[in-house]
Formats: C-alpha cells, structure tokens, sequence
C-alpha cells in the first residue's frame, strides 16, 4: 500500500498562525504540517521521524493528495527515528528561505520532498535548497495533485 501526502490544516493553532504570517504564500486554511498517510498510521516529524495513529489530527483539517511518486510503507517504516527535526530551519525561516539555505536537520515538509526526491519524482523544491513549508505543499498539492480526501 502506498502513501499519500497528507497536509494538515488549523486556523486556531499558534503555529499556524505564525507560519501563516512569514510564508511567501500563505494559503487561506491555515497549514502548518505535512505528513504521509498509510492507511490509518500517519508518518511526520516530531523530534524525530515517527509513525503514529491518523487519530492524532482528527479534529484538523487534513487535505490529503494522491503522492506523485510510490512510497510504500515499508520505506517509511524503516526511516522511524532516523531523521531529526530541523528546528534551525523552522527557527530561522524568515531569513534562511529567502537566501536559499536550508539548515541541518528536517522539518515535516522537507521530509515529504525529500522522500520524493529519492523516489524519482522531481518538486519544485530541489533537496539542500531552501525546503518548502506546509502552505507551499498545499498549493502546489491542489496545483498539481489529484486530491482524495
């Protein structure tokens, strides 16, 4: 089974206001979280990369995109706990992004680009570049996915 690419959505949580605020395109739904969606198990950074229950986000708003590239749960599995959260990036968005830099570590966006880069799928957001953020995931999911949830 593969994974889709869910985007999560919250106009009432701080992050995504705050995030809403320094993006270059901020979206009206208020993203602030990207994650994959197998199923009822999700994948996301925390701190570290992690499965969880889709529970978790029930009361969100989640947009969920056919992924454009095959990730299967076995990969995302094997990838639990081995990438570490880009607190750099998020930390220094506002000045890391427009400069092109991307800071060590990977925040959920980053993560979701990166997986389909090593998938053979091409973004708009080449890996070690300046990542995207949740509203530019979303965008360009209802840009250039096919939504199924």
């Amino acid at each position: 089974m593969n994974a889709n690419l869910a985007i999560i959505c919250d106009p009432n949580k701080f992050s995504a206001r705050l995030q809403h605020r320094f993006v270059k395109r901020p979206h009206p739904a208020y993203p602030y979280h990207c994650a994959w969606l197998v199923g009822d198990r999700m994948f996301d950074m925390n701190w570290l990369f992690r499965e969880i229950s889709a529970d978790e986000y029930a009361s969100r708003n989640v947009f969920v995109f056919e992924a454009p590239a095959a990730i299967g749960i076995d990969y995302l599995r094997n990838m639990v706990g081995k990438r570490h959260y880009g607190t750099l990036d998020v930390a220094l968005y506002p000045i890391l992004t427009p400069l092109g830099f991307n800071a060590p570590g990977t925040h959920c966006a980053e993560a979701i680009n990166d997986d389909l880069w090593f998938h053979g799928y091409r973004t708009p957001w080449i890996p070690y570049g300046a990542p995207p953020d949740p509203s530019d995931m979303l965008w360009w999911g209802f840009e250039q996915l096919r939504r199924v949830m």
